[in-house]
């Protein structure tokens, strides 16, 4: 359900687009990275934070991939909802192989650092990790916006660039992954089973 308060927090900061009207590429920019991404990383992070960061469960580094991609793919099913009913089914198919594991990556990506934080030194490599994994998510999340939202104004060929993006994140996540497993299992904090 935080799908609805993310629409109208994007609503309102989207109220602001009107300052970049006479400069395409800066609205392009505006909606990808401050609308769209920031606002949808936040809340997810936020959502994590609040109802599975401080629960005993959470007692892996990989626990913050697993609840930062569940938080995400919440979302990406409800604003899919929400965009197939005024795109139809062309929409639903276009967002399931693009918009879907797009969110699941970059909120992956935030994930590992959020696994990072929670077993963190200190408060302040903790607050660092977080916001790391936040700005990261943001670039990835905000770069895939950019790269569709700018089609319009810079060709056609732009909103491909989302593949070799999902594609390079992947493999990242990927690689964040296995380095989260290895440092449980070091830890003792799970079994090689």
């Amino acid at each position: 359900m935080v799908t609805f308060p993310v629409i109208l927090v994007e609503l309102i900061v989207g109220y602001f687009e009107r300052v970049f009207v006479e400069v395409p590429l800066f609205l392009v920019f505006f909606r990808a990275y401050v609308v769209a991404a920031f606002c949808e990383e936040v809340f997810k992070l936020l959502i994590v934070k609040k109802f599975a960061y401080n629960k005993v469960a959470f007692d892996e580094m990989m626990d913050g991939v697993v609840y930062t991609i569940m938080a995400s793919l919440g979302f990406a099913c409800m604003e899919n909802i929400l965009y197939v009913i005024g795109g139809g089914i062309g929409v639903a198919i276009l967002r399931a192989f693009t918009a879907v594991p797009m969110h699941a990556v970059a909120s992956g990506m935030m994930g590992a650092y959020i696994g990072r934080a929670k077993f963190a030194a200190d408060k302040h490599a903790e607050k660092s990790l977080l916001y790391k994994g936040l700005w990261i998510a943001i670039l990835i999340h905000g770069l895939y916006d950019f790269f569709l939202f700018a089609a319009p104004v810079l060709g056609a060929i732009w909103g491909f660039a989302i593949f070799p993006l999902l594609i390079w994140t992947f493999i990242k996540l990927r690689r964040k992954i296995k380095s989260a497993i290895a440092e449980d299992i070091q830890a003792g904090r799970v079994s090689r089973e």
